[in-house]
């Protein structure tokens, strides 16, 4: 009960910034990249950020008229296009609203999922304590106002470490489907989980399994190891796959230029296999 105070607390004041603050640089992409995706089944713009939570924040809009309008080349996306979801009457506000209220959806799945890691009913205090801290730290709250990714991926990691632990206290290849899946889910979100998810992945594997560390060896030498871990991966695969529709494409369709990421690579084997059909 009062966790649901707190959050209540911070969705207000989450919610009060939406017609008092403008929008920042990146919202009007994400959200039309969104848009696209709903709209045509395609996924062109700013593609060096996966759709996931990209579609969660433009449904709203979608849902209320939003539409993209296609722009005179594959390359060519003005600030007009862009900025469209926002723009599309002159009821600015009401337009914003709805590209930002999908990451509340994030910001609850965020406190929900500490939760349970530190420990929820078995441990409710600990786990009020870490939650209400979540719930109430500025950088989520100030995230969580906004369309952009950021909190879709904090979510996303959180729902990847919660089903390794659930992987990790009872095996199976039910629950290494699942945690698969779930990295697969956090993928698709923001590429960040890359670079953040493994060293975490790491240091919780470790822990939970220290007091057994004689028999690390031993376990990599067991199928059942390997079974687990080739069923997790399969699962990702699929699951990032299936969010990308199933498609086929080449590394050469895709833009040759991710400002501010840098320009596609023209040696190594990204230029060697730039026209390969890859999933």
């Amino acid at each position: 009960a009062v966790l649901l105070v707190v959050v209540a607390c911070s969705t207000a004041a989450i919610v009060s910034t939406y017609s008092r603050l403008s929008q920042t640089w990146d919202e009007g992409v994400h959200v039309t990249a969104g848009l696209e995706y709903l709209q045509d089944g395609r996924y062109t713009i700013q593609t060096e950020n996966p759709p996931l939570a990209r579609v969660v924040l433009a449904l709203w809009p979608f849902m209320h008229g939003a539409r993209v309008q296609p722009p005179d080349s594959p390359t060519d996306f003005p600030e007009s296009v862009l900025d469209g979801p926002f723009y599309r009457t002159p009821d600015y506000r009401r337009h914003l609203t709805e590209g930002r209220v999908g990451n509340v959806l994030f910001f609850w799945a965020c406190v929900a999922l500490t939760w349970i890691l530190a420990g929820g009913r078995s441990d409710p205090w600990v786990a009020l304590l870490a939650a209400a801290a979540v719930a109430t730290l500025p950088a989520i709250v100030g995230h969580s106002g906004v369309a952009t990714t950021d909190i879709g991926f904090v979510a996303s990691a959180l729902l990847a470490l919660v089903a390794l632990r659930r992987l990790l206290i009872a095996p199976s290849i039910a629950s290494a489907a699942w945690a698969g899946a779930a990295v697969g889910i956090a993928v698709a979100t923001k590429f960040s989980t890359l670079v953040f998810l493994p060293p975490a992945v790491v240091a919780v594997v470790a822990v939970s399994t220290w007091d057994r560390r004689r028999e690390w060896l031993r376990s990599l030498a067991r199928f059942s190891f390997w079974r687990l871990l080739a069923t997790a991966g399969v699962a990702t695969v699929l699951v990032i796959w299936a969010i990308y529709g199933f498609r086929i494409g080449r590394l050469s369709e895709l833009p040759q230029t991710f400002v501010p990421f840098g320009k596609m690579p023209t040696t190594g084997w990204p230029a060697l296999v730039k026209d390969w059909r890859l999933p």
